[in-house]
């Protein structure tokens, strides 16, 4: 199998990315929804998909800086104040712990530590602790919203709210001994936790939460069960459009933090399998194993960007050691 320039490929993806999604006629600074757009799609801004896409633009930034890309990182942040009613929070926790992460590692700070502490005023005892989903469900605790809280928290030095928010998750979501997760606890109000719901992302986000608070051997043992629930074959199964489109771009992520032999062949074949299946425009689909027959969906786009971005940020820690 021919050697893949991913660094080379990554640069091409986001290049589709910027000409697809960004450069249409929709919200100052913010990816519209849908290529070809719509018109609803030029006006729903999503918050939780933005908050991916800023966090792809600073991937592109990392990989190579330039100036545009520093440009559409201030300005998305601008029109996501705009469509927002002149703020960065919102009514779900998950998705301001999402920006505030993008936000951080594009080295704004000060509005990372201002969600954060909106984020962490939510934390509450039902069910012994815990973030909620959103504000309207206090008692509705999930790995979507918990998992990025506690990255968060540690990235921005708050060791012992990210500890605390691991013990919890590992209390109630997170099985230490199998690795396997639960997506949450009480969605419909019956204190049950979710019987059904295991999703990539779940496991992304966990495993990222345990490397964060240092518990390494726990985050091997869920990129292991998460791999074979969610990539049984080696490269990361469809879970449909929407945001479960973007779940396997935010595992990929994480296993590529945890860079194991595993986690790296996982990554490689599902960014190859992206790679090997884009339309002729450039776009990825929701399966990275078949091309996209006709509209694309931003979450689809960024969740095959991410992985490919993830192959080319393996390839050159690899080069450099």
């Amino acid at each position: 199998m021919a050697a893949v320039d991913w660094n080379a490929s990554a640069a091409l993806a986001h290049n589709a990315l910027i000409r697809h999604f960004l450069r249409p006629i929709g919200r100052p600074g913010l990816g519209v929804a849908r290529s070809p757009p719509r018109v609803a799609d030029r006006v729903r801004p999503n918050y939780w998909w933005q908050a991916q896409l800023l966090d792809v633009l600073v991937d592109a930034y990392e990989r190579a800086p330039e100036w545009v890309t520093s440009r559409r990182m201030r300005r998305l942040v601008v029109g996501q104040r705009l469509a927002n009613g002149g703020r960065l929070s919102n009514a779900y926790y998950d998705d301001m712990a999402w920006m505030a992460l993008a936000l951080l590692r594009a080295g704004r700070h000060r509005e990372a530590q201002g969600l954060w502490r909106t984020i962490r005023a939510a934390w509450n005892d039902h069910h012994g602790g815990g973030i909620p989903w959103r504000v309207q469900q206090p008692t509705y605790k999930n790995t979507p919203a918990n998992g990025p809280a506690a990255i968060l928290a540690a990235r921005l030095g708050e060791r012992e709210w990210a500890a605390r928010i691991v013990d919890w998750m590992e209390s109630v979501l997170i099985d230490t001994v199998s690795g396997d997760v639960h997506d949450g606890i009480d969605r419909l109000g019956d204190g049950r936790l979710e019987p059904t719901w295991r999703f990539s992302y779940d496991y992304g986000v966990a495993l990222g939460a345990e490397l964060a608070v240092g518990r390494r051997p726990v985050a091997e043992r869920i990129a292991q069960a998460g791999i074979a629930r969610c990539a049984p074959d080696g490269v990361l199964r469809d879970e449909n459009g929407g945001d479960g489109a973007l779940f396997k771009g935010i595992f990929a992520r994480y296993l590529t933090l945890l860079d194991t032999d595993q986690a790296r062949r996982v990554v490689l074949a599902t960014a190859r399998a992206y790679w090997e299946h884009r339309d002729h425009a450039g776009r990825f689909g929701p399966d990275p194993r078949q091309r996209p027959g006709g509209p694309v969906e931003l979450s689809t786009m960024l969740s095959g960007v991410m992985t490919v971005e993830a192959a080319a940020r393996m390839q050159r820690s690899r080069s450099t050691t």
